[in-house]
């Protein structure tokens, strides 16, 4: 886009660079100037786009890992919350099919009830 304008402002003859009073070693000069601070300005910014994009793809990655983590210990929880309570529903299970026995099974029951509330 640099290049077009240049070479548009010296075949018009506007500006600096078409400037017809002014040497053509100076124009020239000029316009390689300002084509190596354009780029320049360009590899900077080739640069800092490619860092960034580096440093998004490395945040996502931590973010991934603290969600992996975060998934894992909320696993364990439950896991260590829901076993004792399976315990209890399964004793209070049995429990209730010894009471329901006829004659009921008191000594089961109880028997039943130690071992789920069992810590």
């Amino acid at each position: 886009m640099v290049s077009m304008t240049i070479v548009w402002t010296t075949v018009f003859g506007i500006g600096f660079f078409g400037d017809p009073s002014l040497p053509i070693t100076e124009r020239m000069l000029g316009a390689q100037a300002s084509f190596l601070v354009v780029s320049l300005a360009a590899y900077v910014l080739a640069a800092l786009f490619a860092e960034q994009r580096e440093i998004a793809t490395r945040l996502g990655r931590e973010r991934d890992n603290k969600l992996m983590n975060a998934q894992a210990i909320v696993a364990a929880i439950a896991h260590e919350v829901r076993q004792p309570l399976t315990r209890i529903t399964a004793g209070g299970n049995a429990v209730q099919r010894f009471l329901k026995m006829a004659p009921p099974e008191h000594d089961k029951a109880q028997a039943a009830l130690v071992i789920a509330l069992a810590k």
